[in-house]
This record gives C-alpha cells, sequence and structure tokens, in this order.
C-alpha cells in the first residue's frame, strides 16, 4: 500500500485520492414527477454545496421513493447521501443532522386544507379543544403526526402522499393541515379536487427542515453544515427563502388568522440550541 506522509502522520494513497474526491450528494427522487415540495429544499442543499467551496456531484436517487424508504436507506449507508426532513429525538439518534433550519421553521406554521364549501363547520373552532372534535390526517412517518396526537387531536395516518388528499376529499377526514410553505403548491397541483384552505385558524409548533446525512459521513455533513452558515452569513439563503416565499403570508393572510400553540415534545436539543438568527420569526423553543 502506497503511505503518504502528511503532517508527520501516514496516510494512505486511497484515503487520501478519498478525501480530496468531489462528493456523491445522492438524494431521493420525488415520489411524483415535476413535485414542487422538492424544489426549495433541493435549491437549498445546492447553495450550500456550492457556498462549501467542495467539489460535488448531486444526483438524484434511481428511483422515486417515500420518505420512509429514504431515510432507511440514508441510515444503512446505500445509494442514499442526503434527506431534508423534520428532525425528531429518534432521528437524530439514527442519522447525524445537519443543525440549521433551511426552511426557517416555516414547516411548523400549518394552515388547514379542507373540502371546498367546508369553512363553515370550522367557524366555531377557536382552541384546540375545539378542534379535537374533527378530524386530521397526516403521513404515517411524518413527525408532524406525533406532534399533533400529543396535543390530543384526533388525527388519522396515511400511507402515501396522494392518499391523503384522497381521504379527505373522500369525507374521511375533515382537515389535512399543511405547512404555509406548501398548501398554495397543494392546490395547484390537484386542480381536480374540490378543496380549499381554511381561512381563520393557523396552527404553530416549533420545527423545521434540516438536512440529514449518515452518521459515517462526516466529511458531507460538515461541508453542507460550513456552506449552510456562510450562505446565512453572507444573505443568499434569506435571498432564496424571499424569493420562494415571498408574499406568502399576504396571500394566506397570517395575520389576520387566530393562532394556536401546539407543544412539540419531540424537538431534538439541536434545534432548541440552534441560532434565533436562522428563523422565522425567532419563535423556536419558546
Amino acid at each position: 500500500m502506497l503511505l503518504v506522509l502528511l503532517g508527520g502522520s501516514q496516510v494512505s494513497a486511497a484515503d487520501l485520492a478519498s478525501t480530496n474526491a468531489p462528493l456523491r450528494v445522492i438524494y431521493p427522487q420525488p415520489e411524483t414527477e415535476n413535485d414542487p415540495r422538492a424544489r426549495y429544499p433541493l435549491s437549498a442543499l445546492e447553495l450550500a454545496l456550492q457556498a462549501s467551496g467542495s467539489d460535488y456531484r448531486l444526483q438524484p436517487s434511481a428511483a422515486p421513493m417515500h420518505q420512509t424508504r429514504a431515510l432507511l436507506l440514508l441510515e444503512q449507508g446505500q445509494s442514499m447521501d442526503v434527506v431534508w426532513s423534520a428532525p425528531s429525538v429518534a432521528r437524530e439518534q439514527r442519522l447525524r443532522a445537519v443543525p440549521i433550519a433551511i426552511d426557517r421553521g416555516l414547516i411548523g406554521w400549518r394552515v388547514l386544507l379542507i373540502r371546498h364549501g367546508d369553512a363553515g363547520r370550522f367557524a366555531a373552532v377557536k382552541t384546540l379543544a375545539d378542534l379535537r372534535a374533527l378530524r386530521g390526517i397526516q403521513g404515517h412517518d411524518w413527525p408532524d403526526l406525533g406532534t399533533l396526537r400529543n396535543n390530543g387531536l384526533d388525527v388519522s395516518a396515511g400511507s402515501s402522499f396522494s392518499g391523503l388528499f384522497a381521504m379527505l376529499v373522500r369525507g374521511r377526514v375533515d382537515y389535512f393541515p399543511r405547512a404555509v410553505s406548501e398548501v398554495l403548491l397543494d392546490v395547484e397541483m390537484h386542480p381536480d379536487m374540490a378543496l380549499e384552505i381554511e381561512p381563520r385558524l393557523l396552527l404553530y409548533y416549533p420545527s423545521g427542515m434540516y438536512l440529514f446525512v449518515n452518521k459515517n459521513n462526516p466529511r458531507l455533513a460538515e461541508a453542507l453544515h460550513k456552506g449552510l452558515q456562510q450562505a446565512t452569513t453572507d444573505g443568499r439563503l434569506q435571498a432564496l427563502f424571499d424569493a420562494t416565499y415571498s408574499g406568502l403570508f399576504k396571500k394566506l393572510s397570517i395575520g389576520q388568522r387566530r393562532v394556536l400553540r401546539l407543544r412539540n415534545p419531540d424537538l431534538p436539543a439541536s434545534m432548541r440550541a440552534e441560532h434565533p438568527g436562522f428563523w422565522y420569526p425567532g419563535e423556536v423553543g419558546r
């Protein structure tokens, strides 16, 4: 084996080549073609890689996959290098989180997607206790499911993203809490479904979207962390955020909504400790 003397230590040529090789960054191909939910996190991922100064090869997985499958492959180190997702205590035990919320916490700001013509059913909802009389829906592998249930809400679990909308339209559930960064796209993606956005309520709980890598991939984790810190400092992450979500709060009349605050007992310590400047509007952990 060829050895190179580096800083007084012997390093194999293979190790040195691996360190200098471009970062391989495989991310999960979205479940549906041209899924708009992937646009912002993928842009933030690419921005982090660019800002890190590292050479990299960014590519989608060979096949579309849902979140559970992507996280499992990531944990096993098989054909997956990074996944964006809301964190939980369990996920941070299994994977390595890059502790900067790329969405500045918007995933924890939720409005209700409902059936067209059902807004009157929600007119009397003023508290979480009132909302408990109705049934919601979330993905079975989403951390949000546990958060909503831990606050006493009646929430069913669905196994596929498209199935969640079908359950709502068919009347099996009453509402589908969606992040303010997602809900307008949801309506746009399902023009053939009789859906509308409930106009009065806003659920808020501390959460955010992290990039996760395998625990044995510190090189990628450090590059992403360095890149996100740099993009935050120089304003590029804020510019991407503004370009994507500018006008969102006005369109959804967020300032006029009744806020129902929820606890998030599964919020990991890394997110509680995150610098408040990364957050919008700086309320995480309060």
